[in-house]
């Protein structure tokens, strides 16, 4: 009887210790292709009240800040060198950082696919 008791607390012991632990899968890496606007806008995220990098996919979105395009992101792109007054075409790797509390999203420059001077002004919420 004892046994089965030393037993049981074990098993549920363990249980309660792995319910703790996240055994997911980590997201796989995502090759994206951004363009980047001209200018920096104001961040829209209550946790980041700077100016963000202006981001769309495709021709026809809106204008977004990167950090509210894809939750959780960063506002920096790992080795971009950015420029205001040229609109870009670039590639990133977005990188999910296991190791921080929040899970965030890094990104790293891959290619600029274009780079092109543009001195009129992006407008978030605008094509």
């Amino acid at each position: 009887m004892n046994k089965v008791k030393i037993a049981s607390s074990a098993i549920l012991l363990l249980l309660s210790l792995t319910a703790c632990v996240d055994f997911s899968l980590p997201e796989p890496d995502e090759v994206l292709t951004l363009q980047i606007a001209q200018n920096k806008g104001p961040c829209s995220s209550s946790s980041n009240t700077g100016t963000c990098y202006l981001v769309k996919r495709s021709d026809t979105d809106a204008w977004t800040p990167l950090i509210d395009t894809y939750p959780r992101a960063s506002n920096e792109i790992k080795g971009f060198a950015y420029k205001p007054g040229s609109r870009y075409t670039i590639k990133v790797n977005k990188h999910r950082t296991v190791g921080s509390p929040a899970f965030l999203y890094e990104y790293k420059w891959l290619e600029t696919l274009k780079s092109i001077p543009d001195s009129t002004v992006a407008v978030p919420g605008q094509p």
